[in-house]
């Protein structure tokens, strides 16, 4: 068999991938990146949807979108807080 047949054939192009194991190229480490980086930016995302980060963003958005002033972020977080704590608790 020539080099030609053995290429065609994708027998040299496996022993060079196994040559080169553990050697990544920069297309391969940018993809690697980009892929991580998407993990981390929807981490950030659903850690700020637990603490609450997203929602004086997400009130200004809708209030906007009816044609009304939305309240600063500060009233906006007594308001919440307000809201919290005038209720009835349950404990105790």
């Amino acid at each position: 068999m020539g080099k030609d047949q053995l290429r065609e054939e994708g027998f040299i192009r496996g022993l060079q991938s196994q040559d080169r194991r553990g050697v990544e190229t920069p297309g391969e480490r940018l993809v690697t990146m980009s892929k991580l980086g998407k993990k981390l930016r929807r981490l950030w995302e659903y850690l700020r949807e637990v603490t609450g980060e997203n929602d004086y963003l997400r009130y200004r958005n809708h209030t906007v979108a009816r044609g009304e002033e939305p309240l600063s972020p500060g009233e906006f977080y007594l308001q919440q807080l307000r809201r919290k704590y005038s209720r009835v608790s349950h404990c105790c």
